[in-house]
């Protein structure tokens, strides 16, 4: 159905940077290769660029929004490189869960920086971790979670949420659990710090 293909390059336009702007380069070739007619392809092409990206930005905006209230401590941790952080991993298509799995990209993206020593504060992606592994609890009627982590979480949780400076800190093994009974409301949640 065209008005089906027309909506889905239209989403597309508004959420991905690429996309767009490989179609207004070349917007028969790239609509006839999503199955757009030619005059279909031209009138999307008559938008303005300038329009689309105004309101891409907004989309962009929004998403960055939604994630910073999924993981709020990371954020905080973060300041301003929260939101260098989040604009690469949205820069694609909108995925399904949005914020959530917006939110699981990041921290996808925040442990391959870890692993490379590229990212400070170096536990950033730990609490990130911790904060996404509360969302997944909370939005499942049972679980049982374990994580392990390199740094002290809970305490970083703590500290970043009553607003306190974090200064140094040192790793430190952490095992941490969430479980979720059916039928009963909240989530119990246990940590613990291991030596050596």
């Amino acid at each position: 159905m065209a008005l089906t293909r027309i909506q889905a390059t239209l989403a597309r336009l508004f959420t991905d940077a690429p996309f767009r702007a490989s179609f207004f380069a070349d917007p028969i070739a790239v609509g006839g290769s999503l199955g757009l007619e030619p005059s279909e392809a031209s009138e999307l092409a008559e938008l303005s660029p300038n329009a689309v990206e105004q309101f891409a930005a907004s989309i962009r905006r929004k998403r960055l929004d939604e994630v910073r209230k999924v993981l709020p401590l990371t954020a905080r941790a973060l300041g301003d490189a929260f939101d260098r952080h989040v604009l690469v991993i949205i820069g694609g298509a909108v995925r399904r869960g949005r914020h959530r799995d917006d939110a699981r990209a990041l921290v996808d993206h925040l442990c391959r920086l870890s692993r490379s020593d590229d990212l400070a504060p170096p536990w950033a992606a730990d609490l990130a971790r911790y904060e996404a592994t509360f969302v997944d609890a909370l939005h499942r009627s049972a679980c049982l979670l374990v994580r392990r982590f390199h740094f002290p979480v809970a305490r970083l949780a703590a500290t970043i949420h009553c607003g306190a400076p974090i200064g140094n800190v040192e790793p430190r093994k952490t095992i941490s659990v969430w479980l979720r009974v059916p039928g009963r409301r909240g989530i119990s949640h246990r940590i613990w710090y291991l030596f050596g």
